[in-house]
Parts: C-alpha cells; structure tokens; sequence
C-alpha cells in the first residue's frame, strides 16, 4: 500500500513537470523493487520527457523481459527508436504491436508515421486512417459515405474536410483537379483565408462555414485524398506550379519592390509549432544574412531577441503589409529564392513552384522523407537536414557555401 501511495505521488509530479522529484521517487523504489513494473513505467517516461531516449530504452526493456506484450512499453519503445532516427528498429516494434493488437488507434496512427517517412505510402497512408479517430469534429459523418476512390463521383456530391494544418491543404490541394475531373461537385470547408489561393486551382467548388448545413453523398478528409489516388513515391502528381498568385498581388509586390539590384533572397526562420526543434534565431542566420544579397523577411511576428539582431541588420520587414497568403504569395513571386524552416511558407513556395531551401530538423516530418535533398511533393524545392539532434550550423554552412556558388 506504502508503495502503491508513492507511485501516486511521483505520477501526479511527473504530471506537474516536476520530472527531477517525480524520478527520484520512481528511483527510491527501485531501489527495495528493481521489477516494479509502475515504477519503471513511471522512470521511462521522465527520460522521454527530458529526452533521455538511451535511458528510456534501458527501462523499457526491464518492462519488457517480464511482460513482452505490454502495450504501452512497445509503443514507448518504438518511439524512442524514431526520436532517435532508428526508423528500421521503429517499424519491428509498431508491427509487433500491431499483430498483437491489430485495432490499436494510437499504434498504427505511430506505425503510419513510419511507413511514411521512410516512402511506405502504400501502408502508410492507409494505417494513417487511424488518425481520424483522435479528430474533434461537430460533424458526425457516417462510414457509409466514405469515399477512397472506390466510388463512381460522376455527377456526385463529395465533402473534402479540411483538417490539420494550412500547410497540409496547400501540399495536398494539388489533388481537387483530379477529384473535379471524375465529374465530381466539391464542397470545401477550408480556412476562409486560403479561399483566394485555392481559387487559382481553376476549379469550382462550393464553400461552406462552419455552421452551414449541405448536402452530399461522399466524404473523404483532404489527406485521406493520396491513399484514394492510390499515391506512391513514384506517381506523386507533382506538377508545379499548381497555385498562383493572384494579379492584383503580384503587380503590387513588384511595383513595392521596385528594380532589382541583387539577388532577392527570403527567410523565414520561425515557426509557431514544434518551435523547439523547428525554428532558428535570427542570430544563427548572421552567416547568411551578411551576404552580399537583399534579404527580405516573410515573418509578421518577432521575438525581443529578433528584434534587437533587426537593429543592427538590413532585412526588409514586412510585418503590418503581409496580411494574407496573396500577400505572401505576391511576395515569393518577387524573389530568387526563399529559405525557409519546415512550416506553412515551406508548402505555400512549393506550390507556387519557387525556388526553395527548406531547413530540416534531425527528425522531420514524414513529408520531406529521409536522407533525401529534394522532395518529391515539389520539383523546386531542396532540402537541408541536420546533421545531428539540433545542429544547425551544419545546415547554415552548406547553405552559406550553395549559396556563394550558386549565386555570386
């Protein structure tokens, strides 16, 4: 009971972030029970949340010697393999998992996000179903009128919903033509604000607020639409450019803009999720941005720190004149090249079809793949990986050189 009182007690310190006292106390009883399972349960968690992955392992494994299926030290355990990069290791446990418990929600949407990152898109994408489980919707669409393009649509009503992030529908917008083109009517609940860029699709579709009633025969979520077109690796439709910038935008941008003088160059170097292993200070750029080139910021917010490098630099600012994505859409037309952190901008260029260097973490997202320095989602753009967990000088460094050869 003294022992059952205690594992209470450093869970609900674990639960506050008080991750030194909360192992302390995992620790203690370990010390009179090297097997309890609550306890070393309780450890491996505090090493993953201090990212501690080598020391999580170790734990897990003492879990796993005396009960192999436990479910939650398996899924632990995987992904500790994929923080750490150790894909292969990552996939052998998910699908363990999987045969042991085939219906596992959280599982297979993790097994996904392995498969896809390492260009399973076959399995990938549709493990990635699992996902609309977790999704919070008011809509409560029934299974019978999912479409995965098994359906004639052919004069046919279909609802694409939006979901995640606007960066997901500018990457997978590109596939409302091929919808449109089996004589289907799309009704669309994306975010108002991209109304204007999806508009540049040439496509008619029906808009819908949040609170609107409509009608339709078919649903299938926006990044539900590569496993309905069957997509692989190799038959990605990525045909750029696919947006555009609308006329009124571009002709204001290159008028604001004026003659070119230099190269034009764009940064974006934050991004608002995943800031930790995503975004960079503007100070770690400073070997990039004393170039010889005109440097042009597509950021609308900064950091005091940011701010106090902007004193002393030359970017351009556009903070209060970047009201919308035409905005910077119009923008990214006037430059030679934009480099950016892996967030909206990212797709919004390859989209666009402008010429990208994308800065990616030591564990991306399973959109830009892995070891790869292109992208097969976008013909422009190329890609610049960490070298190792939180590394970027290594990536400013190959840019700083691609960039003196590329450009002077």
């Amino acid at each position: 009971m003294e022992i059952e009182k205690k594992i209470n007690e450093a869970n609900g310190l674990f639960k506050q972030g008080r991750l030194k006292k909360a192992s302390s106390i995992y620790q203690n009883i370990l010390s009179q029970d090297s097997s309890n399972v609550f306890a070393l349960h309780g450890l491996s968690h505090v090493y993953i949340e201090q990212e501690n992955f080598s020391k999580a392992i170790e734990e897990i494994q003492k879990i796993l010697f005396q009960r192999p299926n436990d479910i939650e030290a398996l899924n632990n355990m995987a992904e500790c393999f994929r923080r750490i990069g150790e894909f292969e290791k990552a996939l052998k446990v998910f699908l363990n998992i999987k045969k042991i418990q085939p219906e596992n929600s959280m599982a297979n949407k993790n097994l996904a996000l392995v498969q896809l990152i390492m260009g399973d898109y076959k399995n990938g994408f549709l493990n990635y179903q699992s996902r609309l489980e977790f999704r919070k919707s008011k809509l409560k669409i029934p299974k019978t009128y999912e479409w995965l393009g098994d359906k004639d649509l052919k004069q046919k009503t279909i609802f694409i919903s939006s979901e995640q992030g606007i960066g997901d529908y500018f990457q997978f917008c590109r596939y409302l033509p091929m919808v449109h083109e089996l004589g289907a009517k799309i009704i669309l609940d994306a975010p108002l604000r991209l109304k204007p860029m999806l508009n540049s699709l040439k496509i008619n579709f029906k808009y819908v607020g949040e609170s609107e009633k409509f009608v339709f025969q078919y649903h299938c979520p926006l990044i539900s639409l590569p496993l309905s077109f069957q997509t692989t690796i190799n038959n990605i439709p990525n045909k750029t450019p696919y947006l555009f910038t609308p006329k009124e935008k571009k002709n204001y941008w290159e008028k604001k803009l004026g003659k070119k003088r230099k190269k034009r160059i764009g940064i974006m170097h934050t991004t608002h999720l995943n800031d930790k292993n995503r975004s960079l200070k503007l100070n770690q750029l400073d070997k990039l941005l004393k170039l010889p080139f005109d440097f042009h910021s597509l950021q609308i917010s900064f950091t005091d720190e940011d701010k106090k490098y902007l004193l002393k630099s030359n970017i351009a600012l556009y903070e209060s004149e970047i009201e919308d994505f035409e905005d910077a859409a119009g923008l990214i037309d006037q430059m030679d090249l934009i480099i950016t952190v892996d967030q909206t901008v990212a797709h919004l260029c390859g989209a666009l079809g402008a010429k990208t260097w994308v800065m990616l973490p030591f564990i991306p997202d399973f959109r830009w793949l892995l070891r790869r320095t292109d992208s097969p989602w976008y013909p422009s753009v190329k890609l610049y990986r960490q070298s190792s967990q939180g590394n970027w000088m290594s990536v400013i460094e190959k840019i700083k050189k691609d960039l003196l050869t590329e450009f002077s």
